[in-house]
């Protein structure tokens, strides 16, 4: 078995003698492969953001920057608006296209993000849930922040009692209640989680909140920022009965034409992942007006071949070095697709 670090060493040195950017060309045909970029928080994790914070780091700034100045020298990034067109009939996109797209809406989009899309002349979409724009915190965060700043040694949870006498104890709670939320009926956990924290909290604790308000948002849309739908709640659509999934659409849209004046017909799922999609919610979409919506299946896309309520999003990973960053946008993640495209 060769060793990581001889791994590492052979990537890198791929990386900068360009050896890597000859993995792209078999991506070189026009109008079919697209790579979007799924992003949620690019920020340093010892910052005072992300200890108050469940940790939803992509990648650091520098990390970032790094990552954005690869995809505009070596790829053809592209809008929202070009992958609409191309999907309705018109102009084909570039080969090696590349969408960049951010979920949530934290405030490291406007402060980190966007500035650095903008010096490279990349153009992301910022999926948005409305009803937490402003004063919104969200469940993870408000959980998370509970759980890390309470004087309590230990806590009857909806799970069963567990320690918290020492920050692994806090992280192992946090992550089973995280999962235990993410898989069960929306409505019902969300008054549990709000119990517990109320529970557990110390008076003194300020949950602040770290999400973009309306009047920063529309700034952002007027600089050429896609703002898009992302639910109204960020409810596991699968996890609540159709019509309710419908009526978070309809929310979002309405209080995004509201707001911001516009609003494409392009939404992102909570989740994303497989046990968070279906046939019938891409099909209430479709009933709903919206044209795109994407997932986090964490593979590179087919226009040709897939289902344009279905699209998938490569998932960046802030262990990733530039090199396998790199890596992940050729030929060799379009193969593991294939192989597991196979295996279904």
């Amino acid at each position: 078995m060769i060793p990581r670090r001889v791994k590492d060493l052979a990537l890198n040195i791929s990386e900068k003698t360009g050896l890597i950017r000859l993995l792209q060309f078999p991506l070189h045909e026009k109008g079919n492969h697209l790579i979007v970029l799924a992003y949620h928080r690019v920020d340093q994790t010892d910052s005072e953001i992300s200890r108050r914070s469940y940790d939803l780091v992509s990648a650091a700034p520098r990390q970032f920057e790094e990552q954005m100045r690869l995809v505009a020298a070596c790829f053809n990034p592209v809008s929202a608006g070009d992958v609409l067109n191309a999907i309705n009939g018109g102009k084909p996109l570039p080969p090696q296209a590349v969408l960049v797209t951010v979920d949530d809406g934290y405030r490291d989009f406007k402060d980190t993000i966007f500035p650095i899309t903008k010096k490279y002349g990349i153009h992301p979409v910022l999926f948005v849930p409305t009803a937490f724009v402003g004063d919104g915190i969200f469940w993870w965060d408000r959980l998370f922040n509970a759980l890390t700043s309470t004087h309590l040694q230990e806590a009857d949870t909806p799970l069963g009692h567990f320690s918290l006498a020492d920050d692994s104890a806090r992280q192992t709670a946090f992550d089973a209640l995280a999962d235990y939320v993410r898989m069960q009926p929306f409505e019902k956990v969300r008054g549990e989680i709000e119990r517990l924290c109320g529970e557990i909290e110390p008076p003194s604790n300020k949950n602040i909140s770290h999400v973009l308000n309306w009047d920063e948002l529309r700034a952002l849309a007027g600089e050429g920022v896609v703002i898009a739908s992302h639910t109204h709640n960020h409810p596991i659509l699968t996890h609540i009965p159709l019509e309710k999934a419908r009526e978070e659409i309809r929310a979002s849209q309405a209080l995004l034409q509201r707001e911001i004046g516009r609003s494409l017909p392009i939404f992102a799922y909570p989740d994303g992942r497989d046990h968070a999609i279906s046939a019938d919610l891409a099909q209430a979409l479709k009933e709903e007006g919206i044209q795109m919506a994407f997932t986090m299946s964490d593979r590179i896309s087919r226009l040709k071949q897939d289902d344009p309520l279905l699209f998938p999003r490569l998932i960046p990973d802030r262990s990733l070095d530039l090199a396998r960053f790199h890596l992940r946008l050729t030929v060799l993640q379009a193969a593991r697709n294939k192989r597991r495209d196979r295996n279904l």
